[in-house]
Order: C-alpha cells, then structure tokens, then sequence
C-alpha cells in the first residue's frame, strides 16, 4: 500500500512503500536490534550500531522530561510569549492533547525506531503515516547532542501519534493558528525552548568570537546569552554565509549582493544575542542597527550543520534576515 512519508528537515513529503515489524530481525555482526531504556522511555532500535545505540542512550533521558515540562508549561501558562509563538494567537488546548498523548505512548508503549544509513543530506527522520510505522532516524542524528536529538524524536513521534503535518520547520511564528497547532516542529521547538529556559542562567554569557574570512577580513562577533558551543557556531555560520555570498556577487546575484555588502560594511563588530523566542516571528531577526536576535531550540536543532547556508537552516534563516532588514 502507498502511504504518505513526513520527513524532518525536508520540505517536501513523499509517497512510498514499506513494512515494519514489531520484532527485531536478524542484521548484520555489526548491526543489532536492541531494547533500551532511561528517563522513563522505552526504545526498540533496530539495523543499529555502537555509535547509534550511544547517541539514542544519552538522549533517553530528556525525551519524557521535555514532554512533561511542555504540558506544565501550557498548564501554568508559565511562558505566554512561547505559547504564541510555537501555536498561535489561540489557546493551545489542541496543543496540550497532543503532549498528552505523546506522554501515554511513552508510558503505555516502546517507541520503535529503525536507524538507515541512506537518507537525503540534511534529513533527520521520517514516518510513514496510515499504517504501522517505526520512527526512521537518519546519519544526521549521530552529530547532534543529546537533547537535541530528543527533540527530533518528539518532532517524529508527533508525526507517528498525532498526525502532525511539516508546515514549517524554521519561522514557525509566522504560521498560522491552526498550521501552527498542527505542525511537528512546533511541538519539538516548544519542547526544546522549554528546556532551554529552565536551564541555570550562570551556563549562558556574552561571548567575543574573532575569525577570519578566507579573503584575510577580520570578523569580531559578539554573542549574548549563550554557551561556548552556541558562540562558535554563530560565528562560524556567519563567515560561511558571507563567503557564500561573495562568491555569488561575482554573477551579480542581487540578494546576494546586498547580503554581502551587509557584512562588509559591519565587518569587525557584528552583534549577536541569543533569546528563546522572536517576537517578530522570525526563528532569525536582524534589526536596524545590522545587529541579529536568534532562536536558542532554533540555533541548536541546526547544530551543527553544514557551512554552506543554502543546505543549513542556520545560514539561510541568517540570510533571509539580512535581505529582509535591506
């Protein structure tokens, strides 16, 4: 039977075919089907490796958390601003059931996941929905940390159990009410801000990052409210991004043009601060004064990407920003 396959990090569905079996079946010496538990999480992994089996264990322990913390959030209206951001202007009891529901399946079920080695670049999972599906994770998620990587198992198990759709994976603001409620990255991004607003204020400072473009132009990036990890890669997406650029503006290509100007004319202090949401809708915002507002759940579900920003959602949501602000 054809059925309808939701990809995350994808923005075009596809239909295909498959089966799933509810036992493990024999792979491999070095594949293995394997039961694993943590965090009040149950996993079948299956066609998985030591690395794999590594990754799925370290982010066991956030994947209930992240969903409980969600449906109290939401309960308590603890952080309005991010319940308007992630579902829209009206109250996010449709939201709510499906946390609920994801919680039940995590307290009732063993989430069933299948690693594949082949996948599209960039893409970290897929279900098929309409029929019994495991959750299919992809190489991508071997780069990812761990709390991350429970999000993307969220986005997935929204798909598989609440038959969420992929409206949006960046931007998710600017949706409206009902994609919004009905859309897989909006349950992994409110879970994700979630946990990141309850973490110690002491592990987030300004950052100064000083790089070097390969064309020898010094970039001093400063970054608010964020961690060591978070400030490198910020700085790293932007010399990619503008590099990228310059490479464009020799063919005249008019954004591009315009994006690269951006950065040379703030070349030696581009500012940077990190926040759980946009008000503006944006998961990246530049303002008037070339400095950028970014995502913190947006900026770590790109990590680490790659630095071609036309393939990372980091560096194109950066240059969208740019081309919006001019």
């Amino acid at each position: 039977m054809a059925m309808r396959r939701f990809d995350a990090s994808s923005h075009r569905d596809s239909v295909e075919s498959t089966q799933t079996s509810g036992h493990c079946p024999v792979w491999a010496a070095e594949r293995r089907c394997e039961y694993i538990e943590g965090g009040g999480t149950k996993l079948r992994v299956q066609n998985a490796d030591r690395q794999v089996i590594a990754a799925l264990t370290a982010a066991l322990p956030f994947i209930r958390p992240m969903i409980a913390a969600s449906i109290e959030a939401i309960d308590t209206s603890a952080y309005p601003n991010e319940e308007e951001h992630f579902f829209g202007h009206r109250s996010p009891d449709a939201a709510k059931t499906d946390y609920q529901t994801l919680l039940k399946k995590i307290d009732t079920k063993t989430i069933p996941i299948e690693y594949e080695d082949r996948c599209k670049p960039q893409k970290a999972g897929y279900v098929y929905q309409g029929m019994p599906s495991d959750i299919h994770l992809c190489p991508t998620i071997l780069d990812m940390a761990p709390e991350v990587l429970a999000g993307w198992i969220i986005h997935e198990m929204s798909h598989l159990y609440c038959q969420t759709d992929d409206h949006a994976y960046i931007d998710i603001g600017t949706l409206s009410n009902k994609k919004a409620q009905d859309n897989a990255s909006s349950y992994q991004g409110f879970a994700d801000t979630i946990l990141y607003l309850q973490l110690s204020s002491k592990d987030r400072r300004t950052y100064q990052v000083n790089v070097t473009t390969s064309a020898g132009h010094e970039v001093n990036v400063r970054v608010e409210n964020a961690t060591a990890e978070e400030a490198e890669l910020i700085a790293s997406q932007i010399v990619a991004v503008n590099e990228h650029c310059q490479q464009y503006k020799d063919i005249r290509h008019k954004d591009a043009e315009e994006f690269s100007d951006v950065f040379f004319r703030t070349c030696g202090d581009i500012n940077v601060k990190l926040m759980g949401t946009l008000h503006s809708g944006y998961d990246c915002d530049m303002k008037d004064d070339g400095s950028f507002s970014v995502s913190i759940p947006w900026l770590r579900k790109c990590a680490p990407g790659p630095v071609d920003p036309y393939l990372s959602l980091a560096g194109n949501s950066m240059y969208e920003a740019v081309v919006r602000g001019n």
